[in-house]
């Protein structure tokens, strides 16, 4: 659910219940009412939540619902150095049903990569494995075969061999953007390991 709101009023609004309550409940909300000490009225309502917020509503509304299907129910890694910085793309991929584990440093990355909890895409800044970052998504690469990488990175040049099997986007990619490297991450995990 999304946001909750708390009203207190003195007596009973009959009629604006009833219309708050039927529109609520329809919209998939919830309108409850509780009682106080004082006898007054406590009315909660509990808001639906839409699939982000903002504008990342329109970047998860236009997604096919084959595609939606396909994609929920992914495990995702998100490996971001500052864990404030994962929260949105987290959220976003809850919205359409991935389950998301926050890595908030190189050894949380290797900790969930070495324990193979199923996860389908892996999502890490480059800045986050330090100097040794290529050597490492090599590693991860080899590691975990079937699982689809994308990676975070600033660079204007990249090592040819890591193109091949692994998606590289910009840190400020757009949440429609994150989304569809991650389905081609994971595409080319498939392919590679010929499934």
């Amino acid at each position: 659910m999304g946001g909750a709101a708390e009203v207190l009023l003195g007596e009973d609004i009959g009629i604006i219940q009833s219309v708050l309550k039927a529109l609520l409940e329809e919209a998939g909300g919830r309108f409850d009412m509780l009682g106080t000490p004082s006898g007054k009225h406590l009315y909660r309502m509990v808001f639906p939540r839409a699939a982000g917020s903002g504008a990342e509503v329109g970047a998860w509304a236009g997604i096919a619902e084959d595609v939606r299907s396909r994609i929920a129910g992914w495990r995702v890694l998100l490996g971001f150095a500052r864990r404030e910085d994962a929260l949105r793309p987290a959220r976003l991929c809850e919205d359409v049903g991935m389950t998301v584990e926050i890595a908030g440093d190189i050894v949380g990355v290797l900790q969930h990569v070495e324990a193979d909890r199923g996860l389908k895409v892996i999502v890490v800044e480059r800045d986050l494995l330090g100097e040794e970052g290529d050597a490492l998504l090599r590693a991860i690469r080899k590691l975990r075969p079937r699982t689809g990488l994308v990676v975070l990175d600033n660079r204007a040049s990249l090592p040819a061999d890591m193109t091949a099997d692994m998606v590289f986007e910009l840190p400020s990619v757009r949440p429609d953007g994150l989304l569809d490297a991650m389905i081609r991450a994971e595409s080319l995990a498939a392919r590679a390991a010929g499934t």
